[in-house]
């Protein structure tokens, strides 16, 4: 399921990430790779914020919707 859709407090592993060469280089570095753990912590109108081991990330609804997560 897309990660803008997953439920909240919830512990999902990220099985695809899509997007252009840009976008998954820099959601590489900030540890958003297959097999990651990955918490979803709030989600608004613009932005889904997100925990990624010890870091709280903000993305955009977009680049949230090409994330792929499982429970």
């Amino acid at each position: 399921m897309p990660l803008i859709i997953a439920p909240k407090s919830t512990v999902l592993i990220v099985q695809k990430v899509l997007g252009k060469d840009k976008v998954l280089s820099h959601l590489r570095s900030l540890g958003i790779i297959e097999g990651r753990e990955i918490i979803v912590l709030e989600q608004n109108g613009s932005a889904v914020i997100v925990k990624v081991g010890d870091m709280r990330l903000a993305l955009d609804r977009h680049v949230a919707s090409a994330i792929q997560v499982a429970i």
